[in-house]
């Protein structure tokens, strides 16, 4: 426990109660100095998948509790206790698809549906039909979560238009994969909103 002194001391009041990481690796019989990438990982699979079903934590919850511990190793200057860790935050990369991998089709779809529903694009028009610009950027963000989860985390696709990609049974499997991995922090119906606020004539949408 000695080793682990200083270690404990940084990350004991971290909000995503980093120090649970080090109690697994003290009870492992652990030291800072023999600490590897694996036993960070024994510890993920543990916690979200052999752990006690009571117990386990969501994929992203223990992903940003590994990135919070990271965080103030380094930031602590305990970082040349760690050898064989790279202490660099580990986020995971974004499920979102960029807008430059976007195929043409969906680009300039997504980009029309912006457009007619801006405030900008018909002054004086009904104000039920204008989506304020932090409304139409979560519309967005959940199209683009949506369509990088088909095609780069599902292996769906490719798609060329809104109306391929967005089908009920496409939509329900990219929530499932969201959903199960802690993704979906605002809510199934704030993605689904966002999504027909948007596109609201989608031939293979089940929108009812």
């Amino acid at each position: 426990m000695d080793a682990w002194q200083p270690v404990w001391e940084a990350v004991t009041h971290t909000k995503d109660c980093a120090v649970q990481v080090l109690k697994f690796l003290i009870n492992a019989g652990k030291t800072p100095a023999d600490t590897t990438e694996a036993d960070l990982q024994s510890w993920h699979k543990l916690v979200t998948e052999n752990g006690p079903v009571k117990d386990r934590m969501l994929p992203a919850t223990a992903d940003r509790i590994l990135v919070r511990l990271r965080g103030r190793i380094r930031r602590s200057g305990q970082k040349h206790l760690f050898p064989h860790l790279d202490l660099k935050s580990k986020r995971g990369s974004s499920y979102r698809k960029k807008k430059n991998d976007w195929a043409p089709g969906i680009r300039a779809e997504i980009e029309n549906l912006v457009a007619t529903r801006a405030p900008s694009h018909l002054p004086g028009r009904d104000h039920k039909k204008v989506l304020r610009p932090a409304s139409i950027k979560c519309a967005v963000n959940s199209l683009s979560a949506i369509y990088g989860c088909l095609e780069d985390r599902l292996d769906l696709g490719p798609f060329e238009s809104l109306a391929e990609m967005l089908t009920t049974t496409n939509l329900c499997k990219a929530i499932d994969w969201l959903g199960q991995r802690g993704l979906l922090r605002q809510g199934v119906h704030r993605i689904l909103d966002s999504i027909l606020a948007l596109a609201s004539q989608l031939p293979n949408l089940d929108c009812s």
